[in-house]
């Protein structure tokens, strides 16, 4: 698996966007940042959840 595609990954993206968000001048941006950072939070659980295996 590649690293960008890792639940620490997109933890690290998560935090960034967050960043960005609160350092937003225009409040459209900060909307968007902050969208992106739940859409990463979303995949970083996605990503670290035990999988399951049917033996």
């Amino acid at each position: 698996m590649n690293e960008s595609n890792t639940g620490s990954y997109f933890a690290k993206r998560e935090q960034k966007e967050r960043e960005q968000a609160a350092s937003a001048a225009d409040p459209r941006a900060a909307a968007i940042h902050t969208k992106l950072a739940d859409d990463y939070a979303q995949l970083a659980r996605q990503r670290t959840r035990p999988r399951l295996s049917i033996v």
